[in-house]
């Protein structure tokens, strides 16, 4: 068991599958690329875990030992971290992009084996995301996450993790409303039977209870599952626009009404089943939708770019500081490679400023004491001391990355752009009809011709089948490996007619690059060469390296 510099030729490293150029570090008679790739082996070894390489080969991530995890000592950070405690137990979600083979399951359900106090694991393999119980009195949440990190899966924590979203309460109370929808269909399915078979003659009484029973049960799903139809159509008229939501809501209205004449008047057993079965299956179309977005969403805002904490300054002494708790006023201080969270004035340092996050430019900015530096902007070089004039919710790159600040520039989806025509006509027909039976002097007629035309031209067909196909279209894509934005993305997709790549790492493919080179190295000029590449993960760099394998690396630069 040893560590030695050799020369390496068509050598992988065994635990990353990384090309070894320069160092190759040796340990049991296997390679390693660098120091944290040898020490993830040494951690499994130690632990009796190898089986993680028996699964697939080179499962593992380069290591990076750059980070610093003090902020996770803070009470109030972890507070807004975690999902559960009582006073032995914790748990924990954390999102770890590095999760890509069923080596990287195995790994991280037996981390028990690491450290005993973290009790339970479980891996959600399509969000790359890690639910851990373990027993906060025997391990710290920074401990958690150092173990996580120190084999090769570094959880991804940004303040998006901290500044929880109410989508999960929208889940929940969308699926209350199908319930209650559904059991309300149930027992008015039930009540009708007479009426199917035609036994209500039989007994009047029953068939007088009965439509006074679906009255009541047509009213929680009309005012409180269907509510959100009513509230989306009245504001797409007062905007004067009409969308698919405004002859739904109008259908909803019309078969309550009529449910209700039909029970005061006891005159028909009223439409409470086609009312509750149209509303029961809207929700569950939308449901469907929802859910099938949520699995395979990638969405990410401007949050997550964000580090949950920041070091602050006062009265000389750094402290870690959640960025929900900054304030205007706040010295703060950025070390190299760090974000700054809010807008902020240089106040102390040499800023040089990577502001491809806000602006798409990669060159550093220089900036010089007493100028602003927006948010979101990464210094390259030495720590610098700056101080908040702008709280991070009210920042410049807050009101660039809102999502509301776009809504007016996007396009109809495929229902709405119809659904403007088809509610015409329906109208046209619908009034047409009571017009020529009022004509006739017979209201009756006038009025049951009416709603007859409301109800079957219900676009119920396509309230329906829309996020049905959409959630197909989704699935397809994501077997494809291919995500979109969100589901108006998907039917935009049919009007685009050029396609732009922005040229980044992530979609730079070094398969088919070939290196060309004109002039001569000395060998001192390689090395320095090798050793910047060395720190890189761009594929071009990589390729690059590649042609370099006979050269060693320098510690430092």
């Amino acid at each position: 068991m040893g560590n030695e510099k050799t020369t390496i030729t068509d050598q992988v490293c065994y635990h990353c599958g990384e090309t070894l150029s320069g160092m190759d570090l040796s340990i049991d008679d296997k390679h390693f690329c660098c120091v944290g790739c040898k020490s993830v082996y040494q951690i499994l070894a130690d632990n009796n875990m190898c089986n993680y390489y028996a699964y697939n080969d080179t499962p593992g991530q380069r290591l990076d030992q750059s980070k610093h995890y003090e902020y996770l000592d803070e009470a109030s950070i972890i507070t807004q971290l975690i999902d559960y405690k009582d006073p032995n137990y914790s748990i924990v979600t954390f999102y770890v992009p590095a999760i890509h083979c069923s080596s990287c399951i195995w790994l991280l359900e037996h981390l028990y084996k690491i450290n005993p106090a973290i009790y339970n694991s479980r891996i959600d393999f399509i969000k790359k995301e890690v639910v851990i119980s373990y027993k906060h009195q025997e391990v710290s949440l920074r401990q958690v996450v150092e173990i996580l990190t120190n084999i090769g899966y570094e959880p991804e924590i940004s303040l998006q993790d901290v500044v929880k979203e109410k989508s999960s309460a929208v889940n929940q109370t969308l699926i209350l409303k199908i319930a209650i929808a559904g059991f309300c269909m149930g027992n008015v399915m039930l009540f009708s039977f007479p009426e199917y078979f035609g036994l209500s003659a039989i007994e009047q009484e029953f068939q007088y209870l009965f439509g006074w029973l679906n009255l009541a049960f047509s009213i929680p799903v009309a005012f409180y599952c269907g509510k959100e139809y009513f509230v989306s159509a009245i504001t797409s008229l007062k905007h004067k626009h009409i969308n698919l939501d405004t002859p739904l809501a109008l259908i909803i209205a019309v078969l309550f009404i009529r449910t209700a004449l039909s029970a005061l008047f006891n005159n028909g057993p009223g439409f409470a089943d086609t009312l509750t079965g149209l509303v029961f299956l809207l929700l569950m179309g939308k449901w469907v939708k929802q859910r099938t977005y949520h699995h395979i969403s990638f969405d990410r805002d401007y949050r997550s770019y964000f580090p949950i904490a920041i070091t602050t300054l006062k009265e000389g002494k750094e402290k870690p500081v959640a960025i929900n708790e900054l304030c205007i006023g706040d010295r703060l201080w950025i070390r190299n490679g760090e974000l700054v969270p809010a807008d902020s004035i240089l106040m102390k340092g040499d800023a040089w400023m990577d502001m491809s996050f806000v602006t798409g430019e990669t060159e550093p900015q220089q900036k010089v004491l007493g100028e602003v530096i927006y948010a979101g902007g990464k210094q390259m070089g030495e720590a610098i001391e700056v101080e908040i004039v702008k709280l991070p919710s009210q920042s410049y790159l807050t009101g660039l990355w809102n999502k509301e600040h776009y809504q007016t520039n996007l396009k109809q989806n495929f229902n709405d752009g119809i659904a403007k025509y088809f509610s015409l006509a329906v109208f046209v027909i619908a009034f047409g009809t009571c017009g020529y039976w009022l004509l006739q002097s017979d209201s009756n007629k006038a009025w049951a011709a009416f709603t007859a035309v409301i109800i079957v031209a219900c676009p119920c067909v396509l309230a329906l089948s829309t996020p049905f196909t959409l959630s197909a279209i989704l699935a397809v894509f994501d077997k494809r490996g291919f995500y979109v934005k969100n589901t108006d993305a998907v039917e935009q997709l049919a009007h685009c007619n050029a396609i732009v790549f922005d040229k980044t790492g992530t979609l730079t493919s070094s398969e088919n690059a070939k290196i060309y080179f004109t002039g001569v190295l000395q060998q001192e000029e390689e090395m320095l060469v090798v050793s910047l590449l060395h720190h890189s993960s761009h594929p071009l760099s990589r390729l690059i390296l590649k042609e370099f394998k006979h050269r060693k690396i320098l510690s430092h630069l």
